[in-house]
């Protein structure tokens, strides 16, 4: 917002700079009754009875050392300086946002990950736990299951803090409440793989030639 007010400003100043090239024109009309002049008497001359004078001057800069050329070229420059930085601080914000949300989204499948490592950890460990009872496993490996689930513990709450952290920031950046938690989605929209994979290799060749050339030496390696 005040990039943009700043940006105002210049083309104001550019506006200002460039009306004290343009020519000024002064208009005056005067208007008077010949009979309280002193000496005059009110004179019926046809229907004209009372006196106006129009004038009007226009006023050209002619000569002004530059100055008034100079100042245009400055107020030019600072609009185009201010153009420049209001593109640059929005290309920044865009940049700032798209990292953030990647970062989320990163953030957000490494939390997945981890959670069903958890989840699978926990089964282990509770099959572990029967086989110790059961005198068939030793208590160092249900002990080893037990530091890795607490290892898991500490790194989902540290994945946990960085999103809250990215979040938080994301939402400054674009002048949401700090309160608000993004929930990412796939951003790059990709398309899913179809049902039947069995001809994407095919297809893969058929568009990159290079590939079918490379599949043509191994396969002819392969029968060597």
């Amino acid at each position: 917002m005040n990039e943009a007010a700043r940006l105002q400003g210049a083309e104001a100043g550019l506006n200002e700079a460039s009306g004290a090239l343009l020519p000024k024109i002064n208009a005056n009309l005067t208007y008077s009754y010949l009979d309280i002049v002193p000496g005059f008497k009110k004179i019926k001359l046809g229907n004209i009875q009372n006196d106006f004078i129009p004038t009007v001057s226009v006023k050209q800069p002619l000569f002004t050392g530059g100055k008034l050329k100079n100042g245009k070229k400055a107020a030019q420059a600072a609009v185009e300086s201010q153009r420049l930085s209001f593109e640059n601080d929005e290309l920044s914000l865009k940049l700032t946002i798209s990292l953030a949300y990647f970062q989320l989204l990163s953030l957000d499948n490494q939390i997945q990950i981890l959670q069903e490592n958890r989840r699978q950890l926990q089964v282990q460990q509770q099959y572990a736990r029967l086989l110790v009872e059961a005198g068939r496993m030793s208590q160092l490996e249900l002990n080893r299951l037990q530091v890795e689930l607490a290892d898991l513990d500490g790194r989902l709450l540290k994945l946990h803090n960085d999103y809250q952290l990215i979040s938080h920031n994301l939402a400054v950046a674009m002048g949401k409440p700090e309160q608000v938690t993004f929930v990412p989605t796939d951003s790059l929209l990709v398309e899913p793989l179809p049902a039947d994979t069995s001809r994407l290799f095919e297809t893969a060749l058929e568009k990159n030639p290079n590939w079918k050339k490379y599949d043509w030496e191994m396969r002819r390696a392969e029968a060597k």
